[in-house]
């Protein structure tokens, strides 16, 4: 066991001294791949050349063919010249095709052998690597045995030997592999070499076809070429004249859609400006009638001033009147006389209260009504709401009608954020308005003590009752004016209902401003909930103070009723105060919408005059357009008028030509049928030529497709051209070597 490791040694230094045959198996795989390609590549670039040179030749033929005005020299010597010089170059390509045949079919052979070397390499490579893994993994094994002890010696020794059996025949299959490989690339170098000089045969066969075929040519297709360029060039006019016709008629269409869409958007500017129109007005209008409301509350604080003079005044003459009573006695009669004039006027001011009650039934009958019109604009309200969830469906499809709606939901967020201020400020004012209730019950009740202090004077009052009456006709007058100021008030507030209700009907056509409305109608139902406590209030204290009449005496009615009456105008004026300043708040939350549509409406003005203007550049740049078209129009009509003329000229050539081949013949009958088959023969070869042109032509086709699909691509949506120019333009160019089969045939 101590004697096998020396032995091994030398097995291991010729592993190691050797080169991996993998990477020298692929280094020379990779080499033969790239001469094989660039042979490949070589013979492609020759096969290219020998078609250009093909196509070069045809033209050639086409070029030098004999014309149908062909001179009288030729002759039947040079016809049969002509026929064997074909035959040849017929069988000199009939043999090149062959060559070319078993070239490619010999480089399929040896790609087919390489493919094969390369997977028989990898196997092997496959194969000698696991041996390597295994003599290894054997060489670690012998490690471990030798430190274990002599016990499993054998067992090793044999394991070796296999390793090394196995090792041996690892190399012998590489020798076997590279041998098989040098061989192929000696085959490959022979197969090369005949190529090489089959190609140097073909070039040379070629140059000496390409020589004589010029000579040949050159005589025939130059009629037969014009023809067909002057065709071509035709029908290149007719479909660009059809492609600028179809432009035209898509300018003009577009130029017809922009107009209406101007048109519209004019009649639309219109009706916004009118629009913006009225709500100025409306907005100055109501100004106005700020302004007067303004005006009233200050003279009705200032009557209210003056009243409180007045009684001021009263109460310092009540003092002057106890000394005057004590000293005028003889003045009772007369104010007995007073008395019962009072009592009359007492009985007036009755029928007067009993007016006032029915006044204030017909107030509850109108709020009533009001309340139901206020349920019935509810209902329609819901109404409108439902039509407006079915115009929702239709509105989602303009994307313009969403985004201007989006604006003004944040207008009437902006809106409802303000109504909540609002709101909070009505509560602050009805929390104000009832400590100033508070207050005037603080009053009426020191009012009431009053009374009960004027119980004891009203002997002294007597003799006032004459100024009192005075007094009482203003007081009337006063009166009269406050219920003309109210009629005022009211046909105002009707009329200003009549606006705000036509303001509503060209609101309730947006769907965003349906919340703000609602928030509207939740504050008026408020003031009308406020209103009804007022009224409630006010009955109350009607109640009160008829009871107090009831259970006080006939003299202290008139008091009673100048109190009343002042209690009245108090609580009328505060209602007015009120009530203006409710239609203050709702005029100006009114200004502040009406405000907040202008700033839209200016802003959607500039979005309209934006658009318009960017119209108005695309209008410009249609129109030049239309003038590009027109200028390429006219340069078509002269084209075609040029290529008319040329025509003409043709056909009085053609025309000569013809009155020459009839003169000629008669006396070229003979020549005729030689030229008959030699036309046929050629026929044939222009067949062939056809049919590689056409596979040519076919493989630019695709390529200058390819091309302008791209370009295509590149383009804008607006520049590309319809499907139906394309299309004609693929039939026009696919058809063009059809109509020259008859004519070369002819």
């Amino acid at each position: 066991m101590i004697q096998n490791p020396p032995q091994n040694t030398p097995t291991r230094g010729k592993v190691k001294s050797k080169p991996p045959p993998g990477k020298t198996l692929s280094k020379v795989r990779e080499t033969s791949i790239n001469k094989l390609e660039t042979k490949i590549q070589e013979l492609q670039a020759d096969r290219d050349r020998l078609q250009k040179e093909l196509e070069s030749s045809r033209r050639s033929l086409r070029e030098t063919s004999s014309p149908l005005t062909r001179s009288r020299s030729l002759t039947r010597t040079q016809n049969r010249t002509d026929m064997q010089e074909l035959t040849r170059l017929r069988h000199e390509r009939d043999e090149m095709q062959n060559l070319l045949s078993t070239l490619e079919k010999r480089v399929q052979e040896i790609q087919k052998n390489v493919h094969n070397l390369t997977s028989e390499r990898d196997h092997v490579n496959k194969l000698y690597n696991e041996a390597r893994c295994e003599i290894h993994r054997l060489h670690q094994d012998l490690y471990a045995l030798q430190e274990s002890g002599d016990r499993a010696s054998q067992t090793s020794q044999s394991a070796l030997r296999r390793a090394e059996a196995e090792r041996d025949r690892a190399l012998a299959d590489l020798t076997r592999v590279t041998t098989e490989r040098e061989g192929l690339i000696s085959k490959y170098k022979a197969t090369v070499e005949l190529a090489n000089k089959d190609k140097v045969h073909l070039e040379t066969c070629i140059e000496d076809m390409t020589n004589k075929n010029r000579q040949i040519i050159r005589e025939r297709d130059e009629l037969v070429q014009r023809s067909a360029n002057l065709r071509e060039r035709l029908l290149e006019t007719e479909d660009n004249l059809k492609q600028t016709e179809q432009e035209l008629k898509r300018s003009n269409d577009s130029l017809r859609n922009e107009r209406n869409a101007m048109t519209d958007m004019q009649q639309q500017l219109e009706q916004m400006r009118r629009r913006a129109e009225t709500a100025e007005r409306e907005g100055a209008e109501i100004s106005l009638r700020l302004r007067d409301c303004e005006e009233q509350l200050r003279k009705s604080e200032s009557r209210v001033v003056l009243l409180d003079r007045d009684l001021r005044a009263e109460r310092e003459d009540y003092d002057q009147l106890r000394l005057r009573l004590e000293t005028t006695d003889d003045e009772r009669r007369n104010l007995e006389m007073a008395l019962r004039e009072t009592s009359q006027r007492l009985s007036h001011l009755e029928v007067d209260l009993t007016t006032r009650t029915r006044e204030v039934n017909e107030l509850r009958v109108a709020n009533e009504d009001s309340n139901r019109a206020f349920s019935r604009t509810q209902e329609a309200l819901a109404n409108k709401t439902t039509e407006l969830a079915n115009t929702k469906g239709e509105l989602s499809a303009s994307q313009s009608s969403l985004t201007e709606i989006r604006r003004l939901l944040e207008a009437e967020k902006q809106e409802s954020g303000r109504l909540r201020d609002d709101l909070s400020k009505v509560t602050k004012e009805t929390q104000k308005l009832q400590s100033e209730l508070r207050e005037v019950n603080e009053e009426r009740d020191e009012l009431d003590q009053r009374t009960a202090g004027y119980l004891n004077e009203i002997a002294r009052l007597e003799r006032t009752m004459n100024e009192r009456d005075t007094e009482c006709g203003k007081l009337m007058d006063q009166l009269r004016s406050i219920a003309e100021d109210a009629e005022s008030w009211r046909s105002r507030w009707e009329n200003a209902e009549n606006k705000l209700t036509n303001v509503r009907i060209e609101l309730e056509e947006r769907e965003a401003e349906l919340a703000a409305e609602r928030e509207r109608a939740d504050t008026r139902e408020r003031d009308l909930v406020h209103l009804r406590a007022t009224l409630n209030s006010t009955e109350i204290q009607y109640g009160s103070t008829s009871r107090a009449l009831s259970e006080s005496t006939e003299k202290l009615q008139l008091a009673r009723a100048e109190v009343e009456t002042v209690n009245a105008e108090l609580s009328r004026l505060r209602d007015n105060l009120t009530r203006l300043e409710s239609e203050k708040s709702t005029l100006q939350r009114e200004a502040t919408s009406l405000r907040i549509e202008k700033d839209q409406m200016r802003a959607q003005l500039d979005d309209v005059e934006m658009e318009l203007d960017q119209l108005k550049e695309q209008l410009e740049q249609e129109k030049a357009v239309s003038r590009h078209l027109q200028n390429n129009l006219q340069a078509s009509r002269q084209k075609e008028q040029g290529v008319l003329q040329e025509l003409q000229e043709k056909s009085t050539e053609v025309s000569a030509l013809k009155e020459r081949i009839t003169n000629v013949e008669d006396r070229s009958e003979a020549l005729q049928r030689e030229s008959e088959r030699l036309r046929e023969r050629l026929s044939e070869a222009e067949r062939e030529a056809n049919r590689l042109s056409r596979s040519l032509s076919a493989e630019r086709f695709e390529k200058e497709r390819a091309l302008s699909e791209l370009r295509l691509s590149t383009l804008p949506a607006v520049y590309r051209p319809s499907g139906y120019t394309s299309f004609a333009t693929t039939l026009a160019s696919r058809d063009r070597p059809l109509l020259r089969e008859p004519e070369n045939n002819f």
